[in-house]
């Protein structure tokens, strides 16, 4: 029987991973979770899974850290909602990866991996260069909305932003949907040619934008080309007046 952890701080992910390892895996056991880097941390100080599934971006920080903070000897498997997020670094052998929503042909070719294979030490500084010599910033987004998963593409997003402090989506159909990561976590998957954060609240796509506006103040407000009339009355576009230079600058890029 081999032991399983699961690092995911989004519930919903977890259980279903978790649900699909009982229901079609039962020679593994998982023997605990975690959704934090320090959760981790303390969980690996004292256990030796042979398996762990490890979501890439957890509340307090990249799980990338958990490597440097303690010793992992088991099959590492990185989970993501990006299908483009890191791939390079993933395909320098030291370890497996699934684009969430994960399915199950997926996650067989990963198992089947870990139960042929001897574990490879996860080496931390060849993962990292390839993350950093070669960005890949994602092209899909992959949000659960009700009871459906809904795959966005980056060309129909007009703007992210923060409501009751939570992210969300806007989108040219006019439907907004929510988004579990950051603001500061999706500038680290958007192309900075294509997406600016105008504001704490609000990131803006290039492609979308039509014109800008000059308020009182030395502050910018953006007019998006296909804003829906439904978005319009709720849409905070205002440039930051901390913002404007670089914005003009990336705009004209």
């Amino acid at each position: 029987m081999k032991k399983v952890f699961v690092i995911e701080d989004e519930p919903v992910a977890r259980n279903v991973l978790m649900r699909m390892l009982s229901t079609y895996f039962p020679d593994l056991e998982v023997i605990g979770t975690a959704d934090t880097v320090d959760a981790a941390v303390e969980f690996l100080q004292s256990h030796s899974p042979d398996i762990l599934f490890m979501d890439i971006q957890l509340s307090d920080g990249e799980s990338f850290q958990i490597f440097s903070r303690v010793q992992v000897t088991g099959h590492v498997v990185m989970t993501t909602a990006y299908d483009s997020y890191a791939v390079k670094a993933f395909e320098t052998g030291s370890i497996d990866y699934l684009v969430k929503p994960v399915d199950l042909p997926s996650l067989k070719r990963a198992v089947e991996r870990c139960l042929r294979t001897e574990p490879v030490p996860f080496d931390l500084g060849r993962t990292m260069t390839a993350i950093t010599s070669a960005p890949v910033y994602q092209d899909t987004l992959i949000v659960h909305y009700q009871d459906h998963i809904v795959s966005v593409k980056d060309g129909d997003i007009l703007y992210f932003f923060v409501s009751a402090g939570d992210s969300r989506v806007a989108v040219k159909s006019g439907a907004v949907y929510p988004v579990e990561a950051s603001l500061d976590a999706l500038l680290t998957q958007l192309d900075p040619e294509r997406f600016f954060r105008i504001s704490r609240k609000t990131i803006v796509a290039k492609e979308a934008v039509s014109s800008v506006a000059r308020l009182l103040g030395g502050r910018l407000r953006v007019q998006l080309s296909s804003l829906p009339a439904s978005l319009e009355s709720s849409a905070d576009l205002t440039v930051s007046r901390a913002r404007v230079d670089a914005f003009l600058q990336w705009l004209s890029r």
